[in-house]
């Protein structure tokens, strides 16, 4: 059985949650597995197939204090690998191959988001499509159009999947899974229309930098739910993202005030192309958000800081569910 070990700073749940979804559809015999990057040189579970997802510097990972330590945990479990072995990564960041020392043992397979130039999963222009080549000639496996996630880093998640199992499933099988595949839960999740407004939940998105990526997808501005407990946290980077992507700005918990402040602080604020609501609980944030949504409209719930009334992540989103 084949070991598929998912790694990188976003998108691992999804990630593993997609292509536990190829394994369950096809029957294929194999055990895949998340692992944070500062966990990879202690993994005791051999990489048949490493697939590294979002690389970012910020924030760093638990225990991790340079971008240096981030590439030697990768590294770590590169090395780890033999020559039957696949590595799967984004041609953007062909510069962690050029930090690592020595050379992998492994097969290392670079795709590609943007264009054809390199990689044998790539971005087809002319069929806007995920497309892979064979012989040398582009076959499309799913438009762009169809995918449910929006943005740059979730729609990595697909290319990184269709890197890992093309040799394993039919593009057809992929088609269909993939068009199908609305995130994992609480993870950016598609959750489907409200009065017209594309839902979607990414309730794990328990600090201000996660709440950031959150709305940079889209390009529209969305209506945003946010806030929870108020942390040590900076909130001018939320601030400057809320000005900046949101058009509603619905606040609850402790942190409104704050996140309000510093709303209102960023240097392109104008209070006629946002408005800002603070409710008392989640239950009131989706009822001002179904109020104010119009067909084409986007709501996303995105927390920033762990909300008091839940126990974690997986509470607050199924009761905004």
């Amino acid at each position: 059985m084949k070991n598929v070990i998912v790694t990188g700073s976003y998108g691992k749940s999804s990630t593993v949650c997609l292509i536990k979804e190829i394994i369950d559809d096809t029957g294929l015999e194999m055990n895949v597995c998340k692992c944070s990057i500062n966990e990879l040189k202690n993994c005791e579970i051999h990489p048949h197939i490493l697939i590294i997802t979002n690389i970012s510097s910020y924030p760093l990972p638990e225990g991790i204090h340079t971008y240096k330590e981030c590439i030697e945990e990768i590294d770590a479990i590169m090395q780890k690998q033999n020559d039957q072995d696949l590595t799967v990564l984004n041609s953007d960041y062909e510069f962690i191959l050029s930090m690592i020392d020595g050379k992998s043992p492994g097969k290392i397979e670079l795709f590609n988001i943007h264009s054809n130039i390199s990689g044998e999963t790539f971005y087809d222009k002319e069929t806007d499509s995920i497309s892979i080549r064979k012989d040398n000639v582009g076959k499309p496996i799913i438009p762009i159009k169809e995918l449910k996630l929006p943005g740059f880093r979730n729609h990595e998640i697909y290319y990184s999947v269709v890197a890992a199992m093309k040799d394993y499933v039919d593009k057809n099988v992929l088609n269909t899974i993939i068009k199908s595949f609305s995130g994992a839960e609480s993870h950016f999740e598609y959750m489907g229309v409200l009065n017209g407004a594309v839902v979607f939940n990414n309730a794990h998105a328990e600090k201000p930098s996660y709440a950031v990526y959150s709305l940079m997808p889209f390009e529209q501005k969305v209506i945003f739910i946010t806030g929870g407990q108020l942390r040590d946290y900076p909130y001018h980077g939320l601030g400057l993202i809320n000005v900046t992507y949101s058009k509603e700005l619905i606040l609850i918990g402790e942190s409104a005030d704050k996140i309000e402040e510093s709303t209102k602080k960023a240097l392109c604020y104008d209070p006629n192309r946002i408005n800002i609501y603070k409710v008392e609980n989640l239950a009131k944030a989706v009822e001002t958000a179904s109020k104010l949504v119009s067909d084409g409209d986007i709501i996303m719930f995105s927390p920033s800081t762990p909300i008091s009334e839940y126990k974690n992540y997986q509470d607050s989103g199924r009761d905004y569910k």
